[in-house]
């Protein structure tokens, strides 16, 4: 059976571990299972033999959970025998070559790449994709997973996605929302990140602005040191340019 078209009932097919753990939601497969519905399994999915029962997906885990919504009771597979074991990290190589994988899901799976041993480098190579664009796409794994959920959900482009990543992180939810409520574009989500950035900068310069909390702060300082016993003294000088504090406590003896 091995390297031969076999059709195999879904229930006899299951996941792989590592595979399984990516986000596939229904919107992001919505354009396959069409495809499927109207054409078929074009692409056959890898599987290996687990037992006498199972077979595992090695390849095509999207095109298999495709099927399965699309209403196909057996899915058209590839039995890979021993001799010719597709290896995990290779699949994804293969999948990331899929146009239509999700950017989220293409992240995750550079990621599992480089867990599994390969660099960066090596990555950018086999994948003919540059090693700055590598790590921006691994970069969006830093965005936390409701918001990655709602941009699976909602099919919001990678270029939204990267553009959170400049919100701070306690304003990403709050930038994400505006986006999908008041549909912004590109320019009026950069804007608005912008303006929340110019508000915060402007909050703290606010708290920092007043000289005369540290002038205070330093001479309820010196206070405390004579009322210790200890002889000081503060002084200010003001220029045009800057304000100067002078201290002067006197050696014991």
């Amino acid at each position: 059976m091995a390297g031969m078209i076999v059709l195999l009932p879904y229930e006899r097919i299951i996941s792989n571990p590592i595979r399984a753990a990516q986000a596939y939601s229904e919107n992001a497969l919505s354009d396959l299972v069409l495809s499927i519905q109207v054409n078929g399994v074009l692409e056959p999915v890898q599987v290996s033999v687990v037992n006498e029962w199972f077979y595992q997906i090695e390849s095509g885990e999207r095109r298999f959970r495709a099927a399965v919504m699309a209403g196909l009771s057996e899915i058209p597979c590839i039995v890979i025998g021993e001799e010719n074991d597709v290896k995990i990290p290779y699949a994804l190589i293969e999948d990331l070559h899929h146009l239509k994988n999700h950017y989220l899901e293409q992240a995750q799976a550079i990621n599992t790449l480089l867990e599994e041993g390969y660099t960066i480098c090596e990555l950018s190579e086999v994948l003919s994709v540059p090693v700055q664009e590598l790590r921006e796409k691994t970069g969006l794994l830093r965005l936390s997973e409701d918001i990655q959920n709602d941009l699976l959900d909602h099919n919001v482009s990678e270029a939204y996605a990267k553009l959170l990543l400049k919100a701070e992180e306690g304003e990403r939810r709050d930038v994400l929302d505006k986006i999908l409520t008041e549909d912004l574009s590109l320019t009026e989500a950069k804007a608005y990140i912008h303006e929340k950035k110019t508000k915060e900068k402007r909050r703290q310069v606010v708290v920092f602005k007043d000289t005369n909390v540290f002038s205070n702060t330093i001479e309820r300082t010196v206070s405390v040191m004579k009322q210790s016993g200890i002889t000081a003294s503060f002084e200010t000088t003001e220029t045009d340019e800057q304000i100067i504090y002078t201290i002067n406590i006197r050696k014991n003896g």
